[in-house]
């Protein structure tokens, strides 16, 4: 039996074991009438559809490539299991013929595979001793130990050539150094007197200090003109007087939009 046959009475068997099991579906939202209901119906049976945990199949619901996938692996290895338990057909062993006559010879096979290298033989005499060769130069690395050691020897030459001029950059920049210390230690100490000139005109804002005087003078007395002006006019009474006036007082900022104000007369 080939194997097509086999798969194709593996699924008939399949199915049939899920039809004979219980007549109602496994799923509380496929209704009986439903077209679909003996295919969800064998499968679920067969373990190759599964519901969701709430015991729902949600039909209307796209299947997503993993759920695909998983169930395309439970079909394949429930089928592989009734394959592997259905015994073919017509594979039985009959009984053994008589032995046939011998057949012609066969072509020539091909040549076989190189044998072993065999031993060396013995070595002969050396040969007569050649001409000495012209002397080689140094090799690569004593000549970029040289080159190292002249760009060494120069760079020596330059510091030792502008040693006066590294120690005095040194020196200035150490003087320079303590000049911006104490240019800081400075500006530190206006800036603290700074704000000591701030918190003290802040408290003379909070507190004003204002005074007044005043002075009036006069004459108060009663004219009398006998008939008319004349320059024989005269006062009857009359006295003259001065008045002052001193008023001094303190306007106080009691915070937010609070005043007060303190006045002596």
């Amino acid at each position: 039996m080939s194997k097509k046959a086999l798969l194709a009475v593996a699924v008939s068997v399949l199915c049939t074991g899920a039809t004979f099991a219980a007549n109602s579906t496994p799923f509380a939202d496929v209704p009986f009438d439903h077209w679909a209901y003996t295919a969800i119906q064998e499968m679920a049976k067969a373990g190759v559809l599964e519901g969701y945990p709430s015991g729902t199949f949600n039909g209307t619901q796209p299947m997503t490539r993993y759920e695909f996938a998983q169930a395309i692996y439970r079909a394949y290895t429930l089928l592989s299991k009734k394959i592997d338990a259905i015994k073919p057909v017509g594979t039985g062993t009959g009984p053994t013929g008589a032995t046939g006559a011998p057949g012609a010879a066969g072509a020539p096979g091909a040549a076989g595979a190189r044998g072993e290298r065999g031993a060396a033989g013995e070595r002969g005499a050396p040969g007569e001793r050649g001409p000495q060769g012209m002397a080689g130069g140094p090799g690569k690395d004593a000549v970029a130990s040289s080159e190292w050691a002249q760009r060494l020897e120069k760079l020596e030459k330059l510091v030792a050539e502008f040693k006066p001029e590294l120690d005095r950059i040194g020196a200035d920049v150490k003087a320079m150094q303590a000049r911006i210390a104490a240019a800081e230690s400075k500006l530190q100490a206006l800036s603290e007197t700074v704000q000591n000139h701030e918190n003290r005109l802040a408290a003379l804002e909070k507190w004003q200090w204002f005074a007044n005087v005043k002075t009036e003078m006069g004459v108060d007395g009663t004219l009398n003109i006998p008939g008319g002006f004349s320059p024989n006019m005269t006062f009857d009474r009359g006295e003259a007087y001065t008045y002052l006036s001193l008023r001094a007082g303190i306007d106080a900022n009691l915070g937010g939009e609070m005043r007060g104000r303190f006045s002596w007369w």
